[in-house]
């Protein structure tokens, strides 16, 4: 959970992963989604620090996918998962932008009730599910 998302060459990683599973063996692939644009803008204006930690280029779900099924695997499950969330670390903020959190914090639980946001955009996590195929 998260981790191909530390690397820069998250294919090959991705690649050492498929080396592991079996035939019928299941592999699960999440990253956090810090590539959709509301995610991106709300971590690259609140929690810089923590997004310098991952490569945003690694969170695709549709290029695992690919990946996948090239190396006999059928997909399950391939995309953004998880409703609108914004978790984030800590860090000095000015004032202006501690204020903006406190009030980002409040609003995204009572928008989630309201509307479910699973999409690139919004969705917390991104995710793929696959099996090895067995092949006779």
């Amino acid at each position: 959970f998260g981790f191909i998302a530390h690397f820069n060459n998250y294919k090959d990683v991705i690649a050492d992963h498929i080396t592991c599973v079996k035939p019928g063996g299941m592999l699960l692939i999440t990253t956090p989604n810090f590539a959709g644009n509301i995610q991106h803008w709300l971590h690259k204006t609140f929690d810089q620090k923590n997004l310098s930690h991952y490569n945003i280029n690694s969170m695709q779900p549709e290029e695992w996918r690919k990946q996948l099924q090239e190396n006999d695997f059928e997909i399950l499950f391939s995309g953004d998962t998880g409703n609108f969330w914004f978790w984030h670390g800590h860090e000095n903020l000015s004032l202006v932008k501690r204020k903006m959190l406190w009030l980002v914090d409040r609003l995204i639980p009572g928008l989630g009730k309201i509307h479910h946001f699973r999409s690139r955009s919004f969705s917390a996590y991104c995710a793929v599910v696959a099996i090895k195929k067995i092949i006779n």
